[in-house]
């Protein structure tokens, strides 16, 4: 019995190991970002960390915290997905479930202002699209097709920093179930 519980968990590890080497899986696709795993993944330089620290098939959320001495603005207007090379600007998903509600009047399709982020605090930013949906897996396995490679996707956030404004880019992967058999087969 013991021999048999043994190499049940041997099984589960190997496939445990062999789902996450492509990020997680929100469906119909896997999400990575800069290559790992979405809540391993922190940005870090000198004026901000960035966190992924929520996904889905039509959002990202970012905890983002200012560590610089100043205050810091995030500007919604000019922050922006870059998917399957679709530029898709970021829409507040705060703002639109709120209006769903009724909670708030603002229209959902208006420009956010900037959101203040005072030294050593942070925001989460839960940035959405306007269609509903980011990672369309048609889109990405034509693309993979077409170039025998994943695109370019990435989010950018943009900022102004002690005056200046300032962008951080987030490299975003994005693999369907037949890119990863397909990359599966290259690697044997």
């Amino acid at each position: 019995m013991k021999v048999y519980i043994y190499l049940l968990l041997l099984a589960l590890s190997g496939t445990i190991s062999k789902a996450q080497e492509f990020g997680k899986n929100l469906g119909s696709v896997y999400l990575t970002i800069n290559g790992e795993h979405p809540k391993d993944y922190v940005y870090h330089d000198e004026q901000v960390t960035i966190k992924v620290v929520g996904e889905t098939l039509g959002n990202i959320n970012f905890e983002i915290r200012n560590i610089s001495d100043g205050s810091a603005e995030f500007i919604w207007a000019d922050s922006y997905f870059v998917i399957t090379e679709n530029t898709i600007p970021f829409s507040d998903m705060n703002r639109g479930t709120a209006a769903a509600f009724g909670i708030t009047t603002t229209e959902t399709n208006s420009v956010n202002p900037a959101t203040r982020i005072g030294t050593e605090a942070k925001i989460t930013v839960k940035a959405s699209s306007k269609n509903g949906i980011l990672f369309n897996f048609r889109d990405i396995n034509k693309y993979y097709d077409q170039h025998a490679k994943l695109p370019n996707d990435r989010a950018v956030l943009a900022f102004v920093i002690d005056g200046k404004k300032v962008e951080k880019v987030i490299p975003i992967q994005v693999y369907t179930s037949k890119i990863k058999k397909k990359l599966k087969q290259e690697l044997r």
